[in-house]
């Protein structure tokens, strides 16, 4: 009796080694492995760029080479940021800025702001912004820019309905200068592209069936943190658990949206786990309108098989995974 307890009890323990070092690894590598998405969009305009978000003050190698290298490997015509690129508790901007800088020798960068440079402005002043622009990329926050390739392309942080209860899309409600913004940015009749941090700002009430946007590009989520196999991410703020806008793209009313798993997590007690920080490469006028995983190819226990990927991107070399 005393022998087959023992047994059981070695077996319990070399599966608690296994469980606790496969999490091990696959925390490792959604903190390490960079991979490249590729998503078409149909439409009428033509041009490739680059998206990233909530790269919170992570290094991919020093000053950022790796995740550098990557974007400049995929060519793109432009690049968009899409907020909490540091920590609201950041000490300073300076490795930011340097990152920017070295990013606006590639293409021409546009910066939308999320909750932490927020955060950061609270305690620090509002010199980021400047300093972005003088790296020389283009800050956007309630303001938009018509790109010589036909599309009008804005950025903004707040909610796109009113925090009445009901989630109505009335001028009387909402944010006055949300709603101006908003206003002037659909009256145009080129492609309206939206960098939001926050996917809720546009997934919930109204605000999907009223703002005539066709794409929105956002991140905040970090995939769900933690990408549970075969049931998705395991958190959002807003959404809760098991949240149905975590990653991927989706089609809410008029609205086309992308979500960004993100590059990195910030300081929070969760970490990332079974989620590979993402570089998302953008064809616009190619394909049939973006993609979402499925299901059973995406939440494998270690994210090894990720079909939607191009490639993922070692610090040691590249693994190809085009089928």
């Amino acid at each position: 009796m005393k022998k087959r307890l023992y047994r059981i009890l070695c077996v319990l323990l070399c599966a608690a080694v296994a469980l606790a070092f496969v999490c091990g690894v696959s925390v490792w590598r959604s903190y390490n492995v960079l991979t490249v998405n590729t998503v078409e969009l149909q439409c009428e305009v033509s041009f490739r760029a680059v998206f990233i978000a909530d790269l919170h003050s992570h290094s991919f190698g020093e000053g950022n080479a790796e995740l550098l290298s990557e974007i400049q490997s995929a060519e793109p015509e432009y690049i968009f940021m899409g907020g909490d690129m540091l920590n609201g508790e950041s000490e300073g901007h300076g490795e930011l800025i340097s990152f920017v800088s070295a990013a606006c020798e590639i293409a021409p960068v546009y910066y939308a702001l999320g909750n932490h440079e927020l955060d950061y402005m609270e305690l620090h002043g509002d010199a980021i912004l400047s300093d972005i622009e003088a790296a020389g990329a283009t800050v956007l926050e309630n303001d938009y820019v018509d790109l010589d390739c036909g599309v009008r392309l804005g950025g903004m942080y707040g909610y796109a309905f009113a925090l009445n209860g009901y989630n109505t899309v009335e001028p009387e409600r909402m944010d006055g200068e949300v709603y101006g913004f908003l206003t002037d940015f659909c009256d145009t009749e080129s492609y309206k592209l939206l960098i939001c941090h926050r996917p809720d700002s546009f997934v919930l009430g109204q605000a999907p069936y009223v703002w005539d946007v066709d794409t929105v590009l956002s991140g905040h989520v970090h995939g769900g943190q933690i990408v549970v196999p075969f049931m998705g991410g395991l958190w959002a703020p807003d959404q809760g658990f098991f949240p149905e806008y975590d990653h991927g793209y989706y089609e809410v009313g008029r609205i086309g949206m992308y979500i960004t798993g993100g590059l990195g997590a910030g300081p929070q007690f969760i970490p990332r786990m079974n989620n590979l920080p993402e570089i998302v490469v953008l064809e616009f006028g190619q394909g049939t309108g973006g993609y979402h995983p499925p299901e059973n190819e995406r939440f494998d226990v270690l994210n090894l098989m990720r079909r939607t990927s191009n490639y993922v991107a070692f610090p040691w070399g590249k693994v190809d995974l085009t089928l």
